[in-house]
């Protein structure tokens, strides 16, 4: 009989050697009259506690809340259970100043149970022979707790600072689990669906118009953005894009999808009246005579007029996206790729705003002059130029021709005054001298300073004269 219970008293010891909560034991004064090897960790050694009242080592900010608690009397469900209070550290274990702190990573905290002990054989009132408890250090778990709410007050404070609508759904029955003010247009309930409160409508979405993206996230466990039409709180329409994001459980399963809804009612009107425009545009420059050329920053083509492809051979399908430089003739490329340098990075420009003639180059590789007359755009940041181009090939024709024409005109009148001016002639002869002091015939002279020229023949008077017998 004493064996065994020798041997079961190694067994408990053996046990409360390797618990690694605080087991203790008080007496009727609530003094250590037993402490387990846990004390160790916090800088106590056994023998120095056992003797000492318990509260010699609460927090003095505890102390009243534990006087009656971790010295229990009390039994069944009427003992303490799960009490919160902070143990002092021995003071070679740790700052007191810093035990002493508020802060609780500076401080020791425990959960406490405890119950009295009464001698069996005598009345609870009148048996009483102690306490004994056991202390569980919960120091990290409220550690962890103060950073969760710390994160969770943080991440409601972003979530509340959103000016758009956020919500995070269950991807089985489509009620929402958590909104931002800006979703909540009304009283949410644990009842509330995405489709009733943002559609007003009696079943989720699903059509080729109005996918639903807790579906779509569901089948391809992948984040998808989708457009919506959605209902403010006032039941008006609003154009609205939704980013939505998976949560998976441990097994992979898609059991919640985030919602972010952005309202894009402006950006659809605008982009409507853009379209708007651009068509309207297209309408005119298409049927513009001149070629309307438009490129981006990087000089590509972004247009190109009907006029264009008559004038330069090329159909919009196979110039759209080309360099501009494919209608230059090669001495013109260098000059045009500094020109763009220049404008973008100065803002700059030699050219826009001015006509200017230069030659194209057309799809067959043959040159023609133009006019050119660029202008510049923009888009938000993005940058665009546009040429309008007149094909000056024939006005140049007409042009040198009526030049050649007044120089002709200008160099026949010249001639025609040096004949009619005083002309030097012999009274006999009939030479006439020139500029130069020499006489020439009078054919040759006239032959020499005009058009004319001479066919000879005998006048009626000089035949009589000279072939009388014949007359």
């Amino acid at each position: 009989m004493g064996r065994e219970r020798g041997a079961n008293e190694q067994r408990l010891s053996s046990i409360l050697e390797t618990v690694p909560d605080i087991i203790y034991r008080l007496d009727t004064r609530g003094k250590i009259t037993f402490v387990n090897d846990a004390v160790k960790k916090y800088g106590y050694s056994i023998k120095e506690l056992v003797g000492t009242s318990i509260l010699e080592i609460v927090h003095p900010e505890d102390k009243k809340r534990a006087a009656n608690r971790i010295n229990e009397r009390r039994t069944g469900d009427r003992s303490t259970k799960s009490l919160e209070i902070r143990l002092f550290r021995n003071k070679h274990a740790i700052d007191p100043s810093k035990t002493m702190s508020r802060n609780v990573e500076n401080e020791t905290i425990f959960l406490v149970s405890a119950k009295g002990l009464y001698d069996s054989e005598a009345p609870e009132t009148k048996g009483f022979m102690g306490t004994q408890g056991i202390a569980r250090d919960v120091t990290e778990l409220k550690r962890t707790e103060a950073r969760i709410r710390q994160q969770t007050e943080f991440l409601n404070l972003v979530l509340e600072s959103l000016p758009h609508p956020f919500y995070v759904i269950d991807a089985f029955d489509y009620t929402i689990r958590l909104a931002n003010s800006a979703a909540r247009l009304g009283r949410l309930s644990k009842q509330s669906t995405c489709y009733a409160l943002t559609h007003k409508r009696d079943r989720p979405c699903g059509s080729e118009e109005h996918p639903c993206p807790v579906e779509i996230i569901k089948g391809t466990q992948q984040p998808v953005t989708v457009e919506h039409l959605h209902y403010d709180k006032d039941g008006n329409p609003m154009n609205v894009e939704i980013n939505a994001y998976p949560i998976f459980d441990r097994q992979g399963n898609v059991t919640q999808v985030i919602e972010s809804s952005v309202d894009i009612t402006e950006r659809k009107r605008m982009e409507r009246a853009l379209r708007e425009t651009e068509r309207k545009f297209r309408s005119v420059a298409q049927s513009a005579n001149d070629a309307i050329i438009s490129s981006n920053s990087t000089g590509n083509i972004v247009f190109w007029n009907i006029a264009a492809q008559k004038m330069f051979g090329y159909v919009e399908e196979e110039i759209i996206g080309q360099p501009l430089t494919i209608l230059m003739p090669e001495r013109y490329r260098e000059v045009h790729k500094r020109s763009m340098e220049r404008h973008s990075s100065s803002g700059k420009s030699k050219v826009i705003g001015k006509t200017l003639e230069l030659f194209g180059l057309r799809k067959d590789l043959s040159e023609f002059q133009m006019e050119l007359s660029l202008a510049t755009w923009n888009v938000g940041q993005d940058v665009f130029y546009t040429g309008i181009i007149r094909d000056i090939t024939e006005r140049k024709r007409v042009e040198e021709e009526r030049e050649k024409l007044l120089l002709d005109l200008k160099d026949a009148l010249a001639k025609v005054k040096t004949l009619s001016g005083l002309l030097p002639i012999c009274a006999a002869c009939k030479k006439i001298r020139d500029d130069k002091g020499y006489w020439n015939q009078i054919e040759s002279y006239i032959r020499d300073h005009s058009e004319a020229d001479f066919t000879h023949s005998i006048c009626p008077e000089c035949s009589k004269k000279l072939y009388g017998k014949v007359y």
